[in-house]
């Protein structure tokens, strides 16, 4: 297999491609950090299969998905990471990626997996039920950038009553008594984004 890890933690994907070319098949690993030589690599190379991060250092993980769908849907886009949260499943499945890994997955499961997709196409990724409407997102959203439920409602053109009847509806989903404690539990569950770290 032709592989494309995309991943900021330089001592973790070049961990794995040691561990996937020291493997008993012929595999070719390539390593990037940013999305920046993405392009010049699917240029020189016969990537089947990418392997891409959400958690990057200044990147979106889930944007970079989105863009790779749209430039290089013939290639499959798995996002492996070590933050496994009901949102960013979410994200995965409304992006149409293939597969949605853990990074603790066994490497002889990962090679599996990545194999049975190239072979088969995609993995389910498991439903996640979500918790908060789309709304109730982002309002959650803004109140984590700080933002004042009078600047919401007029943001969002809803009245500032609403704005707050979301707000207690968002409390209580949660099962927190504050709004600090509603944002704390949204960065748990990937629906705030904290620089997507």
């Amino acid at each position: 297999m032709n592989i494309l890890i995309v991943d900021d933690h330089e001592l973790f994907s070049y961990s794995l491609k040691l561990v996937i070319e020291n493997q008993t098949e012929q595999h070719d690993v390539t390593t990037c950090s940013t999305s920046t030589g993405i392009e010049d690599i699917l240029k020189s190379k016969d990537i089947e299969i990418i392997l891409l991060d959400i958690n990057l250092k200044s990147e979106n993980g889930l944007a970079i998905g989105e863009t790779l769908k749209k430039r290089v849907p013939q290639i499959p886009l798995v996002f492996l990471t070590g933050f496994d949260l009901a949102e960013y499943r979410t994200q995965a499945k409304k992006l149409h990626a293939e597969g949605f890994l853990n990074k603790n997955i066994h490497p002889t499961k990962l090679l599996e997996k990545l194999k049975t997709i190239i072979e088969n196409g995609p993995i389910a990724i498991e439903n996640e039920k979500e918790i908060l409407t789309e709304q109730e997102k982002k309002i959650l959203q803004l109140l984590g950038k700080g933002f004042t439920q009078d600047y919401i409602a007029s943001n969002l053109y809803i009245s500032r009553r609403t704005v707050n009847n979301h707000v207690q509806s968002i409390h209580e989903k949660l099962k927190v008594s504050s709004t600090i404690e509603a944002i704390s539990e949204g960065i748990k569950l990937g629906i705030v984004p904290l620089n997507y770290k």
